[in-house]
């Protein structure tokens, strides 16, 4: 991709009109927040008693290059007003300001800050993401596991990125990329000049059955 201009295609990308997407729903309050020195969104149900210890962690797609927490509110509110639960949206940080691994880093951080400061249990925690969203959802679980950090409940995808290996031996970008023109350049332009890592791993190490995955019990005896 030594002719891809980079810049024109995130002014196309970042240029996009969302402002439908960011539109409030009903029944349910928006409160900025800092978890873990980054921005973030709560979705909170009006009227509604949440429980303190219990929250989901959306993270919003856009190729790792765009997007943000309030035009992914249409999850955000559908979770938040189907499950009478808190919903926290980070706002990652983005490449190729800050390629990979920055976004799985602050990911973790917001999730350890969660569980470590704020009272969110992890057996009553879930991640969920659309695109590479649900990319960085799967990894969340992974990392947290490599950090010694409990584990998430459970967790839900849409749309990962298709690969059927993504691992530091077999994958370098230019085979993990698979996928539509617009797919491999933001990916590559999220990975920088780093070769695809263990985070950037098969979606089934995460224990995934369908587009629904759960800790594993610990084993007995």
């Amino acid at each position: 991709m030594s002719d891809f201009d980079v810049q024109g295609f995130l002014a196309a990308l970042r240029g996009v009109d969302s402002s439908a997407l960011a539109t409030p729903h009903a029944g349910l309050n928006y409160e900025s927040a800092e978890i873990a020195g980054l921005p973030a969104e709560w979705t909170l149900p009006e009227d509604v008693a949440t429980d303190p210890e219990a929250a989901v962690m959306y993270l919003h797609g856009g190729g790792y290059v765009a997007g943000s927490p309030d035009v992914c509110r249409l999850a955000t509110s559908r979770i938040a007003l189907g499950l009478g639960v808190r919903v926290i949206a980070p706002d990652y940080r983005l490449a190729p300001e800050h390629p990979f691994p920055a976004a799985h880093e602050d990911v973790l951080a917001v999730y350890r800050e969660l569980i470590a400061a704020q009272g969110v249990r992890p057996e009553k925690f879930a991640v969920a993401g659309d695109s590479a969203g649900a990319s960085l959802a799967v990894s969340l679980i992974a990392d947290a596991r490599e950090s010694g950090l409990p584990m998430p409940a459970c967790g839900t995808r849409s749309r990962v990125p298709s690969s059927r290996r993504w691992s530091a031996r077999s994958c370098r970008v230019a085979e993990c990329t698979r996928g539509t023109p617009d797919t491999r350049r933001s990916t590559a332009t999220f990975a920088g000049s780093h070769p695809c890592s263990s985070r950037l791993r098969d979606t089934t190490s995460a224990t995934t059955t369908g587009s629904v995955w759960r800790r594993r019990p610990a084993r007995r005896g």
